[in-house]
């Protein structure tokens, strides 16, 4: 369903430092939309991958428009970069051909949204009486207008893992958008060098835990002890997450109180509980199985 993965890029710039990249795989099946909206932040960059060899005029919809509106939906934003996959299949004009059509249809896409939204809009302000729930919808639709922000990368990618081919244009595309501080302006942001020691403090903590969740509070306050730094504590939170270094569901209000010290378990247990391959199970079976993973402590 999901998998975590991290790296180093360097600009080809000479004295360029490494950009540690946080890649995070949702491999693509409508099935756990449900699960991963928590995931789909306002400030990732997102790389929507296809496959070249099986695309075809009119498979827009299926293929691009349901994640298209999803991340739209939660975020009202993306910064979006489409990678096309098994380029070894087809020559080079196809490629071409192929990542013009879907690069139009991508901004149609988004210039559709935008007008359907003006729509709205001007249907709620020719009304003659506007109540309180249409006053609402009209706030609601003018904001969403007004904050919505779509970012494509320029160049059609196309890579094939058969033969490499691509991938150091990809690599080169991500450096130079991360690198970007029009599109992310904490990208090349210098970390004050007290906050390093925070790194080693959080690994020490989710080595020593078997479940690694904490309340927030209990983190920070742990963190505190050991560090200091109290008022700037919300913003060290935040940055760890925004790294990938913990997760913070600082929009969730339940979730919000706890802080998961180890995102690849996280995401284990996500896979565990949710997946399309899984039989029906009762509840006790379930409940075995999750206490014997070590993903339930007690019933």
């Amino acid at each position: 369903m999901c998998d975590i993965s991290s790296t180093e890029l360097t600009a080809s710039t000479e004295g360029s430092k490494p950009y540690r990249v946080s890649i995070w795989d949702f491999s693509g099946d409508p099935f756990y939309l449900n699960t991963i909206h928590h995931f789909l932040d306002s400030k990732a960059l997102y790389l929507l991958t296809f496959n070249l060899s099986t695309y075809r005029t009119g498979d827009f919809e299926k293929t691009f428009a349901t994640w298209l509106n999803y991340v739209i939906a939660l975020n009202n934003q993306v910064k979006l970069l489409v990678v096309g996959t098994h380029a070894d299949l087809l020559s080079l004009a196809t490629i071409r051909r192929i990542g013009s059509e879907v690069d139009s249809l991508i901004k149609r896409h988004f210039s559709s949204f935008q007008e359907n939204i003006q729509e709205k809009i001007r249907t709620i302000e020719s009304m003659e009486n506007i109540g309180s729930y249409m006053q609402d919808q009209l706030k609601h639709h003018v904001n969403t207008l007004q904050s919505f922000n779509t970012f494509i990368y320029s160049k059609h990618l196309a890579v094939s893992s058969a033969n490499y081919i691509g991938v150091d244009a990809l690599a080169a595309a991500i450096t130079e958008l991360a690198s970007d501080v029009a599109l992310f302006p904490m990208g090349l942001r210098q970390i004050p060098s007290l906050w390093v020691g925070v790194h080693d403090t959080l690994e020490t903590l989710a080595k020593n835990m078997r479940i690694p969740i904490m309340q927030i509070d209990e983190f920070q306050s742990e963190l505190i002890i050991r560090h200091g730094m109290r008022t700037m504590m919300p913003e060290i939170c935040t940055y760890l997450h925004d790294t990938g270094a913990v997760v913070w569901l600082l929009n969730d209000e339940k979730l919000k109180q706890y802080v998961f010290l180890r995102p690849r378990w996280l995401i284990d247990v996500i896979k565990t509980l949710v997946r399309d391959d899984l039989r029906c199970l009762e509840y006790e079976e379930m409940e075995d199985i999750l206490i014997s993973r070590a993903v339930l402590k007690y019933r």
